[in-house]
């Protein structure tokens, strides 16, 4: 939870970033925007004074081949309409006449920005008009009326004021410097191409951490359950083992008990050392699990016969005769507990699959090489069925009857401890099928 909370805060930052990075190159497209409208305005200046210096009919021509223009009128010194020339829908008209109301003359250059609602022959969008005046040389002035949306950039409904509030609606003249220009917020992706691209990177990281932290979790929940089920299989072990062990004890005891009564303490010493060398090695082996973090080596003659020593007390193996071909002094990198457990599970695999011959027969060798040590346990029981050897290792797979984990344990204790469990292929004239298993361990 806090790698994907500082995942979504630096998400949450770039982010911001790449917005504040568009807000700022649409403030600029706005201020050159501004700055291309402020200079169109000037150069209908120098239309509306070039304008002023020529004669109705010359001004209609011009109105013919300036489009944009949509009306000029003509004024006196008093302030009457000497002539108005007016572009209608396919022509120019001129009037000329005297008009008692007209309006007051305007400052020179730019008069304002408005809506002319006597043109009925264009839309209501497009009425926007800018109104310019100049002086005439023999006197009076000249008002050009040019249709504003040609140079406004989307519309006059984007000009607003310094304080928000439209053009048209403000009364302030377009000569002033309170008016702005306002264009839709509509960043490309090129304006936060490197923030995406970077938003992109930090996902992906993002999520590369979280899957490698999930990955991480469930391998320690894995290696969590194998050494739960290794501690259940060595308990499952001693349960095979509980009636052997009774018996081992029980004898001794007797014995003690008999000796004791003829007064033979040296004998009963004997059964009691006997007692405790089992009880010893029995405590050992069910602390095995703690112990498996030993990296010393492991003497793997001395490993074997201590796995044996317990295997031989159980119903299965009680009648199994052990065959060792072990050099003594061949150390592996494996911790003693786990060799110890594998093999005891390799052993009572091998009594219960051997449980209906009559010769049950168990052969340990050993060979070394310069990296690693190789043993091979083969018994003398019914061998594994060809379609059988894929699952061998597979958890709960058992045709024995036994609860199918003994050789999946072993398998995932092996693997742990850089080495490798196989199931090798039986030689002929072994005297019988068999299985045969074959540890490869790192030599020490």
């Amino acid at each position: 939870m806090r790698a994907a909370a500082l995942l979504l805060v630096l998400l949450a930052g770039v982010v911001a970033a790449g917005y504040g990075h568009a807000r700022t190159l649409h403030a600029d497209r706005e201020q050159r925007a501004a700055d291309a409208m402020r200079a169109r305005f000037e150069g209908y200046e120098e239309h509306v004074r070039y304008v002023a210096r020529l004669e109705p009919d010359a001004i209609a021509r011009y109105l013919t081949d300036f489009k944009g223009l949509a009306r000029v009128r003509m004024f006196d010194a008093d302030g009457a309409v000497q002539a108005r020339i007016e572009r209608l829908r396919y022509f120019v008209a001129i009037q000329e006449r005297d008009r008692p109301d007209a309006p007051p003359r305007a400052p020179e250059g730019i008069a304002g920005l408005e809506s002319d609602a006597s043109r009925l022959d264009v839309r209501d969008d497009l009425r926007s008009v800018v109104r310019y005046t100049a002086a005439r040389p023999e006197g009076g002035w000249v008002e050009l009326t040019v249709y504003a949306a040609p140079f406004l950039p989307g519309g006059a409904a984007r000009l607003r004021t310094t304080a928000g509030q439209p053009l048209l609606d403000s009364g302030v003249g377009l000569a002033s410097e309170e008016w702005r220009v306002v264009l839709p917020f509509a960043p490309s992706f090129a304006d936060v191409q490197p923030y995406v691209l970077l938003a992109f990177g930090v996902v992906v990281l993002g999520a590369i951490a979280l899957l490698f932290r999930a990955r991480q979790r469930r391998a320690l929940e894995r290696m969590a359950m194998e050494r739960e089920l290794a501690q259940g299989e060595r308990l499952r072990a001693l349960g095979l083992l509980a009636s052997g062990i009774a018996h081992e004890i029980n004898n001794p005891l007797e014995g003690i008990a008999n000796w004791m009564a003829i007064g033979e303490t040296g004998r009963a010493r004997e059964g009691l050392d006997r007692i405790a060398a089992l009880t010893r090695q029995l405590l050992r082996f069910a602390r095995g699990q703690e112990q498996a973090h030993d990296a010393a080596p492991a003497d793997v003659a001395e490993t074997f016969r201590n796995a044996h020593a317990l295997a031989a007390v159980s119903d299965v193996c009680r009648h199994v005769r052990t065959e060792e071909a072990l050099p003594d002094g061949l150390c592996v990198r494996v911790p003693g507990a786990v060799l110890e457990q594998v093999f005891l599970n390799l052993l009572l695999n091998a009594g219960a699959a051997m449980r209906a011959c009559e010769d049950k027969r168990v052969r340990v060798e050993a060979r070394s090489n310069d990296s690693s040590v190789i043993v091979e346990v083969r018994d003398s029981g019914p061998g594994i069925a060809p379609d059988d050897r894929a699952r061998v290792f597979d958890p709960f797979f058992s045709r024995s009857g036994g609860s199918g984990l003994g050789l999946s344990v072993s398998y995932g204790l092996v693997e742990a401890s850089g080495g490798s469990l196989t199931v090798a292929e039986q030689v002929a004239g072994d005297g019988g099928e068999g299985a045969c298993f074959k540890l490869e361990l790192p030599r020490a």
